[in-house]
Formats: C-alpha cells, sequence, structure tokens
C-alpha cells in the first residue's frame, strides 16, 4: 500500500502542510466527495506514521463502506479523485505563495468583467509593488510584459483610445527579457561544452553577442545583462582575467536584483572560473577563490535552505589547505559540519579531518579518522583508499602501502558501478604508486643508469595521464628519486 502514489505525495507533507491539505478536502468548494472527506479523516488519524496495516486497502475500504464486500474499483476511484485534489492543492499552495500570477490573473478578470476603475487602481498598485522590489532580473522584466500587456488590451478595448506608451514600454521590457534569458542559456550551454558532447551554433547568437558586446549604452540601466555578459566572457574568453574581477564587482554592486537561488548559480559561474584558472597553474586563484568561498559562507549565499553540501564542504577545505591556512579550516571542519545534510555528516567530517590531519603531518590522526569513513560510499572509499595509500608511502610503511595498493586495484576492477573515467584516474594512480615504490625500493640495489631509464619511463608515463589523481603528489615523490 505503501506504493500508492497518493500515499507516498501525501507522506512528503510536513504536518502544517498536511493540516491544510485536510481543510482543502474538507471544503465544498473544492470537493463534495464525502467518500474523500472521510478518507483524508482515516489518514488524518495516522499521519505521519503510514505503514502497511493503518493504510492496506482492506483496512481503508471496511472503514469507508462496512456493510459492503471489498471492491477494488470503488477504492480507485476514491483515490484516483484525491490524488487529483491533492495535485489541485499543490498548485493552489504554489500559487499562493506569489504575488505575480495571483496580481496578473485579477487583472485579467477585472478588464473581462469591465471594471475600468479597479482595473487601474489594481494596475497602479501591481506596478508599484513590482518596481519597489529589489529584484530586476529576468522574472521582474517578465511581469512588466505581462502587467503592460494586460494595460494596452484594456486601453484598446475603450471606447475612446488613448495615447499611451505602455506598447512600447512592453518591447522594451521584451528586450529586456529576451536578452538576460539569452545570456543565461548561452552561459549554460558554454559551461556544459566543457565536459559534454554538445554541439550548438547558431548565426543570430553571434549577432546578438555582438551587439551586446559594442554598445553597452543600449542596456546601461540593466546590470543584469551586464552581469551575464561578464559570466559568458569569463567562459569563452578564460584568459582574460579582467572579466573575473569585473563580473566580482558587479556581483557586489547589484547582489540584490536578484533572488538568493539565481545568485548562488552565478557565483557557481565565479567559483569554477577560479578553478579552471588553479588547474591551468595560476595559482593566483586559490586565494581568490578562497576570498570566494569566505564571501559565500558569512553572506550564507552558499546555502540551500539552511543546508551546505558536502562537496562545498569538501571544496572549502581542499583550498584552505593548500593555501596552509590550517587553523582557519581546522574550525570551518568543526563549526559547519553540522550544517551538512545528515546522512553526508559522518563520512565528510571525518574524511576533511584527516585531510586536514594529513596536511599538518600527524599522520596517526589521519589514520585514525581515515578509519571512521565508512565505504558505503564509493567517492568516499575512493578518496579515503588513495589518502591512506599516500600516508603510508609517506611514513615508508611499505607492507601497508602494498597491501593496500593491491587491493584497491582489486576493488576497482570488481567494482562495476565506477565510472570509467573515474576508475581510469584512480587505477592509474594506483599502478603508479606501485612502480614509483619498486624504482624507490631497488634504488641502490641495480644499476643507476637502469634505474634512470625506469625513472625516464615513469615520468613520461604520468606525463601521459594528466587525468590520474594526486599528480602533483606523484611528481614529487618521483622527482626525490
Amino acid at each position: 500500500m505503501l506504493k500508492s502514489t497518493l500515499i507516498r505525495q501525501i507522506s512528503c507533507l510536513d504536518k502544517s502542510q498536511f493540516n491544510r491539505f485536510v481543510a482543502f478536502v474538507q471544503s465544498p468548494y473544492h470537493n463534495k466527495h464525502l467518500k474523500v472527506q472521510q478518507l483524508i479523516q482515516l489518514l488524518d488519524h495516522s499521519f505521519p506514521n503510514f505503514h502497511e496495516k493503518n493504510v492496506a486497502r482492506q483496512f481503508l475500504y471496511k472503514k469507508l463502506y462496512p456493510k459492503e464486500a471489498y471492491n477494488e474499483t470503488n477504492l480507485k476511484l476514491i483515490f484516483s479523485y484525491t490524488l487529483q485534489l491533492f495535485e489541485k492543492f499543490l498548485m493552489i499552495e504554489r500559487f499562493d505563495k506569489k504575488d505575480f500570477p495571483a496580481d496578473l490573473y485579477l487583472l485579467e478578470s477585472l478588464r473581462e468583467f469591465r471594471q475600468g476603475v479597479r482595473f487601474n487602481n489594481r494596475y497602479r498598485y501591481a506596478m508599484q509593488k513590482l518596481t519597489e522590489n529589489p529584484l530586476k532580473n529576468s522574472d521582474y522584466f517578465y511581469q512588466l510584459i505581462q502587467y503592460t500587456n494586460q494595460a494596452d488590451i484594456q486601453n484598446a478595448s475603450l471606447e475612446h483610445y488613448q495615447k499611451t506608451t505602455f506598447l512600447t514600454n512592453k518591447d522594451k521590457y521584451l528586450n529586456a527579457f529576451y536578452f538576460i534569458e539569452k545570456l543565461k542559456n548561452l552561459c549554460e550551454i558554454k559551461n556544459r561544452q566543457r565536459f559534454m558532447d554538445m554541439e550548438y551554433q547558431h548565426t543570430w547568437n553571434a549577432h546578438l553577442l555582438d551587439f551586446l558586446q559594442n554598445q553597452p549604452e543600449e542596456y546601461a540601466e540593466n546590470p543584469a545583462i551586464t552581469i551575464y555578459l561578464k559570466v559568458y566572457n569569463t567562459i569563452e574568453d578564460a584568459e582574460n582575467t579582467q572579466h573575473y574581477y569585473e563580473l566580482i564587482q558587479l556581483l557586489e554592486q547589484h547582489k540584490d536584483i536578484f533572488p538568493p537561488e539565481e545568485l548562488r548559480d552565478i557565483y557557481y559561474y565565479a567559483q569554477n572560473y577560479c578553478i579552471r584558472q588553479i588547474n591551468k597553474g595560476n595559482n593566483i586563484f586559490l586565494r581568490e577563490v578562497f576570498n570566494l568561498f569566505q564571501h559565500l559562507l558569512s553572506s550564507r549565499i552558499i546555502f540551500e535552505n539552511n543546508i551546505l553540501f558536502e562537496w562545498h564542504y569538501k571544496n572549502i577545505a581542499s583550498i584552505a589547505l593548500k593555501l596552509k591556512e590550517f587553523d582557519w579550516v581546522k574550525k570551518f571542519i568543526e563549526d559547519y559540519y553540522p550544517s551538512l545534510p545528515q546522512e553526508s555528516q559522518h563520512n565528510a567530517y571525518n574524511f576533511n579531518m584527516a585531510t586536514y590531519y594529513y596536511m599538518v603531518l600527524d599522520y596517526n590522526k589521519a589514520l585514525d579518522f581515515l578509519n571512521s569513513v565508512e565505504y558505503t560510499d564509493v567517492v568516499y572509499r575512493l578518496d579515503a583508499t588513495t589518502l591512506a595509500i599516500i600516508i603510508y608511502y609517506d611514513t615508508q610503511q611499505d607492507a601497508l602501502l602494498l597491501s593496500a595498493v593491491d587491493a584497491f586495484i582489486q576493488y576497482l576492477k570488481r567494482n562495476k558501478l565506477i565510472a570509467q573515467s573515474k576508475f581510469n584516474r584512480y587505477y592509474d594512480f594506483a599502478r603508479l604508486v606501485k612502480t614509483t615504490h619498486r624504482i624507490k625500493s631497488q634504488k641502490g640495489l641495480v644499476a643507476n643508469e637502469k634505474t634512470q631509464r625506469s625513472l625516464e619511463k615513469l615520468k613520461l608515463k604520468l606525463s601521459n595521464t594528466p587525468s590520474v589523481v594526486k599528480s602533483n603528489w606523484l611528481k614529487e615523490k618521483i622527482n626525490v628519486l
């Protein structure tokens, strides 16, 4: 019974949402079906603790029809109608949270009922409310388009048509909306093309970009266009770092024009730009991305529904450790792990603490924390094993090292759930570590010329596997041989 779509969807509600749904079903305006009302009353007694007994089909049917034999068809009809009501409830809940569609539909209704005076009052009120709101993203211009469109239709319907700017204003808003949405889409296309096979070219894109790049005065009053154009430039013209710095300055000046989720996405573009620069060897951006992360934390832009996702947690800790911000990162790991999703807290905390203690050369504590990482998560198993291998190598625990490397290779070969690209990165690491350890162990026992030839082959192999994990650590260990 828990497989029922209705029961699964209702189970997603919190108590206050469920109480509103109960009231919704009991309202004769929305529902006149008595059996549906009775079904929801039955579920109300059990919510949220649904289980096989209290939502079993036979149990519910007996409560609804105490004197009748079980009829699956009747129950399906009740469930089907209740599900339709539930989805209508969800739509109304969403509708009530936003002013825009409600104001627009009211304007449409007033216009259709020829309530001209009231229409004008509500139009002015809707426009005032919208323009006083600091948000000035594409949603803002979309709403302006809809409101001015209603005003223009209303004006055209008057017996004495008045000369107004509704239509020309609508065209201006339409351009702004289009430019912002087009740039947003182009930014994401360019972003995805970096790691996906995604071919897309359109002549109009080039014309639009040329217009926007060369005529900034046309949209000077619209910072959202300027900001998305800068985002595009950081992707398309990445060598010019000035685009990044101008983007950060613009975001600081105009952060209030975007809702939190959109602002967060724009900062992700900036963050990814920094990481790409770091990957190219431009280490100035280590400090830059660290400062960016600090800003995102202090402003809480990086949080989604008060949750800090574990990949941000790991990236922030990793960047801070590279900068040797040891005191800061230890406090960060301890202070912010409660903000992680509950199911991620244990592994994320222990792995990042292990990494911290490895970086401060306390290998015993690092291994203690690694031993607390649960291997139920493939990603943590890969990264924790990699770090353990590195520690065994650095502390010359040869037996543990070789055992761990061999076990890791076998695990990689047997686990068919690991993507091929990820398999290659970790498998190459394990093989290169094993070869490096062999050359190191034989040094002084074989002719120097043979050792040098082996080292040259190893360096060549490493250079031909640029995607291998911990490549910098491998280079360091090979270069000291």
